[in-house]
């Protein structure tokens, strides 16, 4: 029987390796990339800038996905025990 998953979202920055860990930037790039969603969406923005603000968020979308398919999935498969389906399921989820 595999355990029930445990959410990291409460855990500090100690608690998931130190600032610098891949944990704590994939945890900053959510909370970057939900602030330009909601700039994005916003009314008031000047002539351009949502252009400008959606090339942020490519660019950002694309290193975190980097990040996940190259550092987190592997090590994830590897060293947990259910990793394949772990990462199966929050890739279906994404």
């Amino acid at each position: 029987m595999t355990a029930p998953a445990v959410s990291i979202s409460g855990l500090d920055a100690d608690a998931l390796g130190g600032d610098d860990s891949i944990l704590m930037r994939q945890r900053r790039d959510h909370a970057r990339l939900d602030a330009m969603m909601n700039r994005c969406l916003s009314e008031d923005l000047p002539p351009g800038e949502p252009d400008a603000v959606w090339s942020d968020i490519v660019q950002l979308v694309f290193s975190h996905a980097f990040a996940e398919e190259t550092v987190l999935w592997p090590l994830l498969r590897h060293i947990a025990p259910d990793g394949e389906e772990l990462t199966r399921r929050v890739e279906e989820e994404h």
